[in-house]
């Protein structure tokens, strides 16, 4: 585990619990037995398992050529996608909609 985060809401509190990438796989085999047993034994929150990603900045084009390219999984959009597909785990997200206001 990196780390845990408390937050509030209206809800009740939320611990966010950071672990390392490279584990994901391993947590969310066994995310059905011990979300639920944090939560029992954390009365009154909520605990939600969110792997750490790193956001790489967009390289200019005279940087270029002395780095190489930055990996789509560490764009801002696709990091921020990631994060979302985290925390609605056991669910799975379908499709997403835009709306536009005019």
């Amino acid at each position: 585990i990196d780390s845990v985060k408390v937050v509030e809401s209206k809800l009740g509190k939320i611990l966010v619990v950071y672990i390392p990438y490279p584990s994901l796989s391993e947590w969310r085999r066994v995310h059905s037995r011990i979300v639920p047993d944090l939560e029992s034994n954390l009365e009154g929150s909520s605990v939600l398992i969110v792997a750490t990603r790193r956001i790489l900045p967009i390289l200019k084009r005279s940087s270029i050529k002395k780095f190489q390219r930055r990996p789509v999984s560490r764009s801002l959009t696709h990091v921020h996608n990631s994060i979302l597909e985290d925390v609605v785990y056991p669910a799975r997200i379908k499709y997403k909609t835009k709306k536009y206001k005019t």
